[in-house]
């Protein structure tokens, strides 16, 4: 069956209308070839009609064979390779059909860049398709354990460095010629150890502890007793009397008041 030209083009537009794999370019390269090589590649096209070469040897000619057969299985070999390669390949088409092809345009677009936009709140629904940054929550729990030690207390003394108020009543009376004798109340408290007679001459009153102006006459180690006879220098003029109840380390645990002894000229 004979195939027009417009039959042709519309076949092979058909066929190069499907997606199939592209051919190599080795393929295609060996196909141009082959089709340039076969006899009716070489003849003129459209170049006006073909005019016999003079000859000056006489040929005997033999039977003419037709050229529409061999056009037409060159044509169908070409359907075939079109059918195998890709829509692009419009260049084998417009080769045969003396056609040219539509210029290809081809645009290249940039893309878009990612839309950032900060978390939503609560109850906002977004609509469109949005990279959402949200800062991550990062809860830190610190565990201190807090050493526990368990231990005897230790024996609690008292120091004071301010004089302490009198406690205890201290009174003096004359006795026996260069003599006093001394009174006292009775010191109640706790921890008591001892008492501790002091003396000072006037104008210096005594201090617990003892300066370089008082003197230690004694002391008491029974709570009860309250008494103390004293026979100091006459000499020296007046003088002045104080009794301090002290603790076994000897921190003060009270004290009297401060009693003045007169000594008479003689």
């Amino acid at each position: 069956m004979k195939h027009s030209r417009a039959d042709i083009i519309r076949l092979l537009e058909e066929a190069g209308a499907r997606e199939v794999p592209k051919p190599s370019t080795r393929f295609v390269n060996s196909l141009e070839r082959k089709l340039r090589d076969k006899p009716f590649a070489k003849r003129p096209v459209a170049r006006g009609p073909a005019q016999d070469q003079q000859s000056t040897v006489t040929v005997p000619r033999g039977p003419r064979v037709p050229a529409w057969p061999a056009v037409a299985a060159g044509l169908l070999l070409v359907a075939a390779v079109v059918v195998f390669s890709t829509r692009s390949n419009k260049g084998i088409v417009s080769f045969i059909t003396g056609e040219r092809a539509a210029p290809t345009t081809t645009t290249t677009r940039e893309p878009l860049p990612p839309t950032t936009v900060p978390a939503p709140t609560p109850g906002v629904v977004l609509t469109v398709p949005t990279t959402v940054v949200v800062a991550p929550s990062t809860t830190t729990s610190t565990t201190v354990e807090v050493p526990t030690t368990v231990g005897v207390p230790p024996r609690v003394t008292t120091t004071t460095a301010a004089v302490p108020q009198p406690t205890m009543r201290l009174t003096v009376t004359p006795g026996a010629p260069g003599h006093f004798s001394l009174q006292w109340e009775k010191y109640s408290g706790p921890v008591f150890d001892q008492y501790v007679v002091l003396r000072a001459y006037a104008p210096d009153k005594p201090h617990y502890p003892a300066g370089p102006e008082t003197t230690v006459l004694g002391t008491i180690r029974t709570q009860s007793q309250t008494a103390w006879d004293d026979a100091p220098p006459t000499d020296k003029g007046n003088l002045y009397y104080m009794v301090v109840a002290v603790s076994q380390e000897g921190h003060e645990l009270g004290r009297s008041t401060t009693a003045q002894g007169t000594i008479k000229a003689s």
